[in-house]
């Protein structure tokens, strides 16, 4: 695997088939390897300890239960905060029960306003099942987040979101809405070589 240049085609944001191609190599195997990258961003986050718990900094595995994040910005960053104590049902239960607003978007949800978040996320067939539909407008996400206008098009632009990328995708957003004006390549590398030494030591 020739690292170094599948962080640069990660930087520039190229999709995993142009990679593949670029490469040389199968798109599955990309795809693995832009999983090891994406949970090397997870690892360095500040909430690493309860993603690294929950299952989301090991890609490679079974995928865990499906997450819920919540989504704030402050003096100019942003934070997708995994929220442990939370599940899709709770999402679910919010709406049925209290009328929390929703919006759907390439298979992931999101809310209106929740306690101190702008919005909660969440992706899993679960959250479009029976009589649920998402099409809400005027959610706060939608009319005052910087982090959603760089977020957005951008999930937009993968055509559908899966379960298991989910988080893995929201997690990089806020990596580089956070490092907007910086080098990513180098922060990338930076967070691949502090990332598969741990893996390696831990016998993966």
């Amino acid at each position: 695997m020739d690292w170094l240049r599948l962080l640069k085609l990660l930087e520039l944001e190229v999709t995993p088939p142009v990679m593949a191609g670029q490469l040389d190599m199968a798109e599955a195997t990309v795809s693995k390897a832009l999983a090891t990258m994406r949970a090397a961003i997870i690892a360095g986050s500040l909430d690493a300890p309860a993603c690294i718990e929950a299952g989301w900094a090991t890609p490679w595995e079974d995928a865990p239960t499906p997450p819920v994040f919540g989504i704030v910005e402050h003096g100019g960053m942003a934070f997708v905060d995994l929220l442990p104590e939370l599940a899709v049902e709770s999402i679910i239960h919010f709406k049925s029960s209290f009328r929390l607003r929703t919006r759907a978007l390439g298979g992931m949800v999101y809310t209106d306003r929740y306690r101190h978040y702008t919005a909660l996320a969440a992706c899993s067939p679960e959250l479009t099942k029976g009589f649920f539909h998402h099409a809400d407008r005027g959610l706060a996400l939608d009319k005052a987040s910087a982090f959603w206008r760089f977020a957005r098009p951008r999930l937009v632009a993968r055509q559908g979101i899966s379960e298991k990328s989910f988080p893995l995708l929201m997690k990089e957003l806020e990596f580089r809405f956070n490092h907007r004006n910086e080098d990513i390549f180098s922060l990338l590398a930076q967070r691949l070589c502090m990332f598969v030494p741990n893996r390696e030591a831990a016998g993966a």
